[in-house]
């Protein structure tokens, strides 16, 4: 990845965003025949263009109780994210995205039902890259052992999607995030560009995955068994 410094933060861009023939393959498998080149069509102009990123940052957790831990000099009052940093004395918030130029790109098909589906299926793919390219990153330059654990607002419901207000204040400010890469999130908390995820990732010495509390059996992204 190349990293560039932002005051006390890190904004990480892919050196070559564009996806493996492997990618392309599972993104080729969404049309039959007859809408194949149509597909494949779709796929290169995304390539052309995607500039997936990330923003991140190493900080400090302070001030441990039961029911509020302070990341990056940021109060959360979440008996979860407490539970879960509070004997840490770092981690990992950030911010990820498939980039503004493809959430633009893809405003083109969205009077389609198919081509939607499908310009989100390749939003999605890039922004997978990202998160997966910061993960090895962070391993190889800190040093990373034992598990890799994430908590990301919304994704239980003991950390609503409001959380996304202190994770955004960890990484400089909605004003400073959607002036680096882009992003904000509206008055429900959604993310824009769609294709975004944020959260915090930290060292664990054991296997958690928040996927591990959903209820969704069937979930295609499913990375770990349901907790029953």
């Amino acid at each position: 990845m190349i990293i560039k410094e932002i005051g006390t933060y890190m904004l990480a861009k892919m050196e070559k965003p564009g996806l493996s023939d492997q990618e392309r393959e599972e993104l080729a498998a969404l049309a039959n025949e007859e809408l194949a080149e149509e597909l494949t069509d779709m796929i290169d102009e995304a390539d052309a263009l995607a500039d997936p990123v990330v923003l991140f940052g190493i900080c400090a957790v302070t001030d441990a109780s039961a029911q509020s831990v302070t990341v990056g000099g940021v109060k959360v009052e979440n008996a979860l994210v407490a539970e879960k940093l509070g004997e840490k004395k770092r981690c990992f918030p950030y911010i990820a995205t498939c980039g503004t130029a493809l959430e633009n790109w893809s405003l083109q098909y969205k009077d389609d039902l198919l081509t939607e589906y499908w310009a989100d299926e390749i939003k999605k793919k890039y922004l997978r890259k990202a998160i997966s390219a910061l993960s090895e990153y962070l391993n190889e330059a800190y040093h990373l052992s034992g598990y890799r654990a994430a908590l990301n607002p919304g994704s239980r419901q003991e950390w609503p999607v409001s959380g996304q207000q202190e994770l955004f204040a960890m990484l400089g400010g909605v004003d400073f995030v959607r002036e680096h890469i882009g992003v904000t999130y509206t008055d429900s908390f959604l993310m824009l560009p769609t294709k975004s995820v944020s959260g915090i990732t930290f060292e664990s010495e054991t296997f958690y995955e928040n996927c591990q509390y959903c209820p969704l059996d069937d979930c295609p992204g499913r990375r770990a068994p349901r907790i029953r």
